[in-house]
């Protein structure tokens, strides 16, 4: 073969010439140009990626990997009669592989990989018997690995990871005497690993993140020749043969992580002197860790997480010793096990090249020895969930090329280091769940590449230094919660742009909730709970994509804010309880679901949707015009009310008086109540439910008297002043009119009080506030008064209401009162038939 072009013709290369052409014809992108040389002006064996042989001036290989193409492979490529190497890696070609490949019978290399090209394997390639190398590797190739490639001889290499092959291995793939690369890594192939693969001359086996079963593949303990082993990943389990350290001696890389192997760890492993990387992470190993680990030079990469290793016992830790023999050592990985007993300073005679120490969730005690820093090429320690105790060790600022540090859940005590300022690539930092107290070091803000700080449940004190929320700072997500940090929150926090999520709970952080925090538009979390924020709720409107937010527990005021209604797409959880916000909860968005928010605790709040159970908010229309004159409305209320009484004890008292001449017979009173069926009167009361009953004693069949009077009288009163009735949507169960004014009395009668009563002109409003402030302390006590009497009224035994005389005399009083209490003249001019009110009212306060 060679790269050039010969001037002499050839027969028959007129063939190859038209394949090529028909190749690009079907070709839908060549964005790079790549093919632009593909035309007249040029032999076709001097076309980009074409190689010509000598002899013949054929087609011998094409080569256009990572060439930036699409489209299909043209069938015509079986016409290139001459070709021993395709190439066509790394594009985006779709489609089937053409089944006219199997022409090619001096194929010797038929590479594939990286493209789109879907649809079964061509059996037909089978035909291709000089192939040696088989890459067909991430693609969308489905069904089968066809038992006809048992006949491709002299294949040196099958690789067909990331694809969705199905069914089982074939056995005939024991048939490939010469094979050295088998690579089946990603499919959905199930069964076992068969038998026969052990004729084969494997180096290189990996069938990882199948759905394969078994045991450790018996027959890959018969190929001494394997170097490489991979089964990540798999459902394979039962223990491993103590003597594969024996039976697979140039064995370098083992990876058995995430199966459901048991059992111990072979000893006879460290018979293999070139292995240089075990990874058993996610089984069900027991045991201990073999001390003569240690004898292994070329090892550098040890995974043993999630496991069982260790069996609690006092001293399996002491194979760390051995392992600072290891020179190479690059990873170690123990979490996750149970491993007991003192942290040894002989980790810090660990390999200089180790970068990553993982030795968390264990039963590891003792203080963590100065001698970590030597470590100084570490990018990852994790030491958290153990029983670590003491200070953590000033020299660990040393380790300068350390990006994630997690000492959490531990029993650390002292302080931060200040020397953890000089880590300045550090990118994660935890030292939640400790004892670890003092001010957050101000040197933190040097570590400028800081994403990730999680601080909670500790006893830090002091501020939130500004320090490390500077414009520049990358974190992503804040937690100090649960400490006992105090003072404002800075500002600055607002410079923080990449801000995700933000825990400041259960601290005693004071002052208003900065503005500046709407300036972080990636916010999805905000928890500030359970501190002393005062103020109102600022106007978060940039926090479009905000999910959680907790603001209970606080002194927050004012009303709650038009943006939180605006955010019903993104927002799945909001807590505004316990704080002295007042007003309309509103009813749209978030607030239209109650298993999504939560605003218990906070007294002056109204309306809302039913499920709440709010008091109705007041009309909120008030005319400036009558700013002085709602007290003349309460007084012709008073007044009138009084008359109603006056009235109600004449008739009762003609009503008594005429009872004692006639007596009417049971029967015709029984006719009397035929009018109303039992069923409509039954429904009308919700079963004769007391919040819906007027006069109750009436309901029973007891005769009418001047008690039951008394009763109406009460229900009546409540009505006009908080303009609700004992039928409204909110008195359920045993809720009911009265139990609501004497819920909302003891604070502020204000706040039931139907502010209607006020109402004049339309287009003006007068707030709660101003109405209390133009009724003096003795005006709202005359109220207040008045929601007493209705409730004496209305009590439920008849022996605890008032008689009719003494509800007139007490309203009058109270109209005297409320006219004495230094009311302006024009205040309280009344109409005409007030006047007629208090007569009557007067002139019947003797019954």
């Amino acid at each position: 073969m060679i790269t050039s072009f010969a001037s002499c013709s050839a027969p028959g290369n007129e063939t190859d010439k038209i394949a090529l052409q028909e190749f690009r014809s079907l070709l839908t992108d060549d964005s790079a140009g790549t093919l632009a040389s593909w035309n007249d002006s040029l032999h076709f064996c001097r076309w980009t990626g074409v190689t010509c042989g000598l002899r013949h001036q054929r087609v011998t290989a094409l080569n256009l990997d990572g060439r930036d193409l699409a489209g299909t492979v043209s069938p015509y490529i079986g016409n290139l009669s001459f070709l021993r190497y395709l190439n066509l890696a790394n594009n985006s070609f779709h489609g089937f592989i053409p089944p006219e490949i199997g022409r090619l019978f001096r194929l010797e290399n038929l590479i594939l990989s990286h493209n789109a090209l879907g649809g079964g394997i061509p059996r037909n390639l089978s035909m291709c018997l000089s192939l040696v190398t088989l890459e067909l590797d991430y693609n969308r190739l489905h069904n089968s690995i066809p038992s006809e490639f048992g006949s491709l001889s002299k294949l040196q290499t099958l690789s067909l990871p990331f694809n969705n092959l199905i069914g089982r291995i074939p056995a005939s793939i024991g048939n490939l005497s010469n094979l050295e690369e088998l690579d089946l890594l990603s499919n959905n192939l199930t069964g076992g690993v068969p038998i026969s693969i052990s004729q084969t001359r494997l180096k290189f086996f990996q069938a990882g993140q199948n759905q394969l079963t078994g045991g450790f593949p018996s027959a890959l303990y018969n190929l001494s020749s394997l170097n490489t082993i991979s089964l990540t990943l798999g459902l394979f389990s039962g223990s491993i043969r103590r003597d594969i350290g024996l039976l697979l001696p140039n064995l370098q890389i083992l990876y058995l992580a995430v199966n459901q192997f048991t059992g111990p760890i072979p000893d006879s492993l460290s018979n293999v002197t070139n292995l240089a990387e075990i990874d058993f992470y996610g089984n069900n190993f027991t045991g201990h860790v073999p001390a003569s680990f240690g004898g292994l030079q070329n090892l550098s990469w040890l995974g043993l997480g999630f496991n069982f290793l260790g069996s609690g016992a006092t001293d399996s830790l002491s194979f760390l010793a051995d392992l600072a023999n290891c020179s190479n050592l690059e990873m170690l990985d123990l979490q996750h096990n149970q491993f007991k007993g003192e942290l040894p300073v002989s980790v810090g005679n660990f390999s200089t090249q180790l970068e990553r120490l993982q030795l968390s969730t264990n039963r590891i005690r003792g203080r963590i020895p100065e001698a970590i820093a030597n470590l100084f090429s570490l990018h990852l320690l994790y030491m958290n969930d153990n029983m670590l105790t003491g200070n953590i060790p000033m020299s660990i600022g040393r380790l300068s090329n350390l990006q994630y540090l997690n000492l959490g859940k531990n029993k650390l005590t002292g302080h931060i280091p200040s020397t953890m300022g000089n880590i300045t690539g550090l990118i994660r930092l935890y030292l939640y769940n400790n004892s670890l107290e003092g001010s957050i070091p101000l040197s933190l803000g040097d570590c400028k590449s800081l994403q990730d700080l999680v601080l909670y449940h500790n006893k830090f004190t002091g501020t939130i230094p500004s320090h490390m929320i500077r414009p520049s700072s990358l974190i992503i997500f804040l937690d100090v919660s649960h400490n006992s940090l105090s003072g404002p929150l800075p500002p600055d926090v607002g410079n923080l742009k990449n801000l995700i999520s933000l825990d400041v709970s259960y601290n005693q952080i004071s002052g208003e909730i900065p503005t500046t925090l709407g300036n972080c538009l990636g916010f999805e979390e905000l928890y500030m709970q359970s501190n002393h924020f005062r103020g109102p709720i600022p106007q978060f409107k940039g926090l479009k994509g905000i999910r959680f937010l907790d603001l209970s527990n606080n002194n927050l005021t004012g009303q709650i804010p038009e943006f939180l209604v605006n955010l019903s797409s993104s927002l799945q959880f909001l807590n505004l309880s316990f704080n002295n916000l007042e007003g309309e909860v509103p009813v749209r968005g978030i607030f239209g679901n109650t298993s999504a928010f939560e605003v218990d605790g906070n007294r002056e709040i109204c309306g809302g949707i039913p499920e709440l159970r709010l008091p109705s908010c007041p009309a909120k229309l008030f005319p400036r015009s009558m700013k002085h004159r709602p007290s003349k409305w309460v007084v012709d209320i008073i007044i009138c009310a009084s008359c109603a009484v006056a009235l109600l004890s004449l008739i009762s008292l003609f009503w008594l008086r005429n009872s004692k001449k006639e007596h009417l017979p049971t029967r015709s009173f029984g006719h009397f109540h035929e009018r109303i069926s039992y069923d409509a009167l039954f429904k009308a009361t919700d079963g004769f439910c007391s919040s819906k009953l007027i006069g109750s004693e009436y309901g029973m069949g007891v005769r009418p008297s001047t008690s039951g009077d008394v009763y109406s009288f009460g229900i009546l009163l409540l009505e006009m002043f908080t303009g609700r009735r004992p039928t409204d949507n909110i008195f359920k169960e045993n809720f009911n009119l009265q139990k609501f004014v004497k819920s909302v009395l003891s604070k502020r009668a204000m706040g039931i009080l139907d502010q209607s009563i006020f109402c004049g002109e339309v287009g003006e409003s007068m707030d709660e506030e101003g109405i209390w402030r133009d009724c003096g302390t003795d005006q709202a006590k005359c109220l207040i008064s008045v929601f007493e009497i209705g409730l004496i009224c209305s009590a439920e035994s008849p022996k605890d209401r008032k008689d009719m005389n003494g509800v007139a005399r007490d309203l009058l009083s109270i109209r005297d009162k409320f006219l004495n209490t230094g009311i302006h003249e024009d205040r309280i001019q009344s109409p005409a038939p007030r006047d007629r009110c208090e007569v009557a009212a007067c002139s019947t306060s003797g019954f």
